[in-house]
């Protein structure tokens, strides 16, 4: 807390310069997530009801099982995407890793796509946690940020982070930098991926 963050990297698949890319991406996000309320926190759990990761303010004992990661992953996963996508200058790179996510089963190995997991486990983005099945968490993540950015803008999202440095918790937060409770915005976006082919 006192100086630098230590980034150490490796891929989730083949070693190549997209994997690595990506990650560096996803991972300089989260630096920049944590930078905004680094100072602020006065316990794990007063840090993790900033980011997101513990809401509706609870002052719940620090477990990382129990800890919800759609907010902070989904938008590390879409900008990391993002932001790789244009330092090599392929917006069809940023297009097709995010249909993949949406498309793909690989974060648990089953036979459904994340979004037919999603949609037909009934599980709330916000209610996926660390201990079920968080690859769900940060594959429709970056799909409701991608929905945020579309409703809101990009800068939108930085805006929530500089709000971040007041210590305001998420939920307050959300309302404040987007104008509707996480929950509504979470269910309108859910009509959205049934609705969309």
């Amino acid at each position: 807390n006192d100086c630098c963050y230590l980034f150490l990297s490796a891929t989730h698949s083949s070693l190549d310069d997209v994997a690595y890319g990506q990650i560096t991406m996803h991972e300089m996000v989260h630096i920049f997530q944590m930078s905004n309320w680094a100072d602020l926190a006065t316990s794990q759990t007063v840090e993790e009801n900033i980011a997101g990761r513990i809401i509706d303010g609870s002052s719940e004992r620090y477990n990382h099982n129990n800890l919800r990661p759609f907010w902070m992953e989904g938008v590390a996963v879409y900008f990391g995407y993002l932001y790789w996508s244009r330092a090599i200058n392929n917006n069809n790179e940023f297009k097709d890793y995010m249909v993949l996510d949406l498309l793909s089963t690989w974060a648990w190995g089953g036979d459904q796509s994340s979004k037919d997991k999603y949609l037909n486990d009934g599980v709330k983005l916000y209610d996926i946690t660390f201990g079920g099945d968080y690859g769900l968490a940060y594959d429709i993540g970056a799909w409701f940020v991608a929905y945020l950015v579309h409703n809101h803008g990009e800068d939108q999202i930085w805006e929530y982070y500089y709000n971040a440095q007041s210590g305001i918790y998420f939920e307050q937060n959300f309302l404040q930098t987007f104008g509707k409770d996480y929950r509504v915005y979470v269910d309108e976006f859910e009509d959205f991926l049934r609705n969309s082919d």
